[in-house]
């Protein structure tokens, strides 16, 4: 296949996921404001005060901007599960992760429950631990199978750890990114790091709108530009670049 040829592929690859994600977003903008069924749940662990900028509404999506935003996960994964290339197991767990992520935060800023909190960093942690097993297993030769324990059960502690002691589920995702970030930039794949930068360029630059949103530096509470949305947008970006830094050939013609 052509260069040309290769390139009208991937467009085409993103036609389907677009529109299943553009139908979510209308049906979640339509539906945005019916009533609450959220009452009896588990409340999430930034309520009352701290649940980012976006004020909370007694309906449906108690957060509309920052739950139809994190729909901008899913067409990456679709993308990822539909070509399922390079490594077809490695490209079904991790398209899977962000579709988790996309519909967990979903959940979770559209209802502010721990359930639904706990769906959403799940996703986040898999997506982390994938990028740390995925650095690892070059850095230290170990086997598919090794890294594949490896990843379960970082993901099992992971999970305990955010169930009983959910204030430190943002310390945990910080540790893990870290960790991809110093594995793979002492050892970069022969692509070279340009994907790399960007992949955590990005995730800097979202970091920064998530943290001018949380402490309400720029806040506007019944806008649709919300910065925990742009955080949203900024790291599926930056997931969906990483994943093609991973997966690289190793042998660049």
């Amino acid at each position: 296949m052509n260069p040309a040829n290769m390139a009208m592929a991937d467009w085409r690859d993103w036609l389907a996921p677009l529109g299943v994600t553009l139908v979510l977003v209308a049906l979640g903008a339509a539906a945005a404001s019916l009533p609450s069924p959220w009452a009896g749940w588990a409340p999430a662990t930034c309520l009352p005060g701290a649940c980012f900028c976006e004020g909370i509404r007694d309906q449906l999506v108690r957060q509309p901007a920052n739950a139809i935003s994190s729909l901008f996960f899913l067409p990456p994964g679709l993308v990822i599960l539909r070509r399922r290339r390079p490594d077809s197991m490695t490209a079904v767990g991790y398209g899977l992760a962000l579709i988790l992520i996309g519909l967990g935060s979903a959940w979770y800023h559209a209802s502010l429950t721990f359930p639904a909190q706990t769906a959403d960093v799940l996703g986040m942690y898999l997506v982390g631990t994938f990028a740390v097993m995925a650095a690892a297993r070059r850095a230290f030769n170990l086997t598919a199978g090794h890294a594949m324990v490896g990843y379960l059960a970082t993901n099992a502690v992971l999970f305990v750890l955010l169930v009983e002691a959910p204030a430190f589920r943002r310390l945990a995702f910080a540790g893990l990114i870290g960790a991809a970030l110093l594995l793979e930039w002492r050892s970069p794949r022969p692509a070279g790091r340009r994907l790399l930068i960007a992949a955590f360029g990005c995730l800097g630059l979202g970091l920064v709108a998530w943290g001018l949103d949380l402490t309400r530096l720029t806040c506007s509470t019944g806008s649709w530009i919300q910065g925990h949305a742009i955080w949203h947008g900024l790291t599926a970006a930056s997931a969906a670049l990483f994943y093609r830094y991973a997966t690289a050939p190793e042998i660049v013609p």
